[in-house]
């Protein structure tokens, strides 16, 4: 009886925890659109566009890349300082094909941390080569919530950002990640 008694607490504890892995792995974890392609991929483990990595990839190469195609954004390439490599990325995807945060989140996994800018419901997320802005959707950030402008930069002239929460000087208000949440829950979270 007493063993018996056990394996049912035993197996209670472990669906209990099997559901609550089910739902933290849901705030976190996306799957892409089957047509999606953006031109934004992994390259040697890091963010890239198009094969393009700030701080890798030689300015006559990322132009090369880039060449005249428009079909996937917007796109910018800053020069590194002496013009040898590209130093940063700006991409302003096209409306006519939106990418979202939740196919950012299943390319490169959750963000360090995010910026939280109130008076304009804008927030950025943070990794470690990419910033990806978006809007909240009725005061949460959302899976489906349009991208609305990603940067991607070397890290060797703009290190990560997200080391510290405490002592940011911007106007954001800089919250580890906490998954697809709303507005509230992450300025309730310290």
């Amino acid at each position: 009886m007493r063993a018996t008694l056990l394996i049912t607490l035993g197996l209670a504890l472990t669906i209990t925890l099997i559901c609550m892995a089910v739902v933290a792995s849901s705030r976190t974890h996306v799957l892409p659109n089957e047509n999606w392609d953006m031109g934004l991929m992994r390259c040697a483990g890091e963010p890239c566009f198009l094969g393009i990595t700030p701080g890798k990839t030689t300015w006559v190469a990322a132009v090369a890349a880039l060449g005249n195609d428009s079909k996937y954004a917007k796109v910018v390439l800053v020069p590194s300082e002496h013009g040898n490599s590209v130093d940063s990325i700006f991409i302003e995807p096209l409306v006519e094909q939106p990418i979202t945060v939740g196919e950012i989140v299943a390319l490169y996994g959750t963000p360090s941390c995010v910026d939280i800018y109130r008076q304009s419901s804008t927030v950025e997320l943070n990794y470690r080569l990419l910033h990806v802005l978006t809007q909240f959707t009725d005061n949460q950030i959302r899976p489906d919530a349009y991208v609305t402008f990603i940067v991607m930069e070397n890290p060797s002239v703009y290190p990560t950002q997200c080391d510290s929460i405490d002592g940011y000087k911007r106007q954001a208000i800089r919250r580890f990640w906490q998954g697809f949440a709303s507005e509230q829950y992450y300025l309730d979270a310290k």
